[in-house]
């Protein structure tokens, strides 16, 4: 059985991030790291905490929700096997927002101390970061710029997002291999439960999208949607 550093270790060398660096240093560096498990819906941790560690998904993936003065809560962002998040990673006072396993999950964790070490020693990884971050900052500004636009095109654009993140190519189109519950779809479109479950069902009636046992659902008909993303 492996030790926890050559565990930690095996998994950061998967990752984008930390191709090109040297064993001796991952080493390093993983054995400062903690990798922890966590059930699906479980807080890594919540809007407002001190940024004291960096984050980086090894297996599953997390979500990251903000919640409104209201209470109302929306998913923001989708986070990736391979890609680091929280605030910590900008150096960010404090959390701007929640970070929930989306299915069961592990993650590893560093303190921001030693990750301030590591890019010191590993510059290019700073690069690879702000490719990384932008692209998401990206997106999310694209989702913003949807704000009250009609729930239709929110949820086209939320769906064609996910299955880019973790699609899988199927004979009759995209399958999302994430289970997704009708209050996932509500929070990622920033509606109601109820106007998530409608809409839904209006895709399914016009054969945009199938939903299969367990919460997956099959994109049958990506051109159209994006079309509806796309629609003033």
């Amino acid at each position: 059985m492996l030790n926890t550093v050559t565990l930690i270790t095996e998994r950061l060398r998967r990752s984008l991030l930390f191709q090109d660096v040297e064993d001796r240093d991952l080493r390093t560096v993983a054995g400062k790291c903690t990798l922890t498990s966590y059930d699906r819906d479980a807080g890594i941790f919540q809007q407002g905490d001190p940024c004291t560690q960096i984050f980086i998904v090894d297996r599953g993936q997390v979500k990251i929700v903000f919640q409104d003065e209201d209470g109302r809560e929306v998913i923001i962002e989708l986070i990736d096997a391979g890609q680091a998040f929280g605030g910590g990673v900008l150096h960010f006072p404090a959390q701007p927002a929640t970070a929930r396993a989306m299915e069961p999950s592990t993650v590893i964790s560093l303190s921001r101390e030693h990750y301030d070490d590591f890019l010191r020693t590993y510059p290019a990884i700073t690069l690879r970061l702000l490719k990384m971050l932008g692209q998401r900052h990206y997106t999310m500004l694209q989702g913003h710029a949807l704000v009250g636009t009609r729930v239709e095109r929110r949820m086209a654009y939320m769906l064609l997002k996910i299955a880019g993140t973790c699609g899988e190519s199927i004979q009759d189109g995209s399958r999302i291999t994430l289970a997704l519950s009708r209050q996932d779809l509500a929070n990622f479109s920033g509606t109601t439960l109820e106007t998530a479950i409608r809409t839904i069902s209006r895709f399914t009636h016009e054969n945009l999208v199938r939903t299969e046992p367990g919460g997956h659902l099959v994109l049958l008909n990506e051109r159209r949607l994006r079309k509806i993303a796309q629609a003033g």
